[in-house]
């Protein structure tokens, strides 16, 4: 059974390289690669708008073959810059979106909680989180583990009433 993907994560799955160097040879093949129809008739129509003013400020640019091969070339290059940017920003976009995964294992993580409060002398939640880069619930869970293996305390702090974890 296939899954239909989100557009954004279809685009962000496609080849940076593919891309370009379809773009850049023709420019139709490499929107047709990405499914990027609405952007094709988007930059194609911004190609034929600056042609046409172009031929309309001076007529005599229609002989020209450098004009024309001139306005492809750019066409090209633009096309190309286009479509690998959106490649790009799906890329990004993707990576945002994704949930995160802790960077620690639960062992590690706890001695590194352990380190924090010794060095410390107590420690907040805050403090926890900023240290591990993981959720405040993972910590938390943590912590309370750690309390159960009498080797932290939870309490007050007197100048604000903050709950705070001492290492015993």
């Amino acid at each position: 059974m296939t899954q239909d993907l989100d557009p954004t994560q279809e685009l962000a799955q496609k080849n940076t390289w593919t891309t370009g160097v379809l773009t850049f040879l023709i420019p139709l093949f490499g929107y047709i690669y990405t499914k990027r129809y609405k952007a094709l008739l988007t930059t194609f129509g911004v190609f034929l708008g600056l042609t046409t003013l172009c031929y309309l400020s001076e007529p005599s640019l229609e002989e020209d073959e450098d004009f024309i091969a001139g306005m492809m070339f750019l066409y090209s290059v633009g096309a190309t810059v286009e479509n690998t940017r959106a490649i790009g920003q799906a890329k990004k976009r993707v990576i945002s979106q994704a949930p995160m995964v802790p960077l620690l294992n639960p062992d590690r993580a706890k001695i590194q909680l352990l380190r924090l409060a010794k060095a410390q002398g107590e420690m907040t939640l805050a403090e926890c989180v900023l240290e591990t880069d993981c959720s405040p619930a993972e910590i938390r869970q943590w912590l309370e583990e750690l309390q159960r293996e009498d080797l932290i305390q939870i309490d007050n702090r007197e100048r604000d009433g903050a709950i705070v974890y001492r290492i015993i």
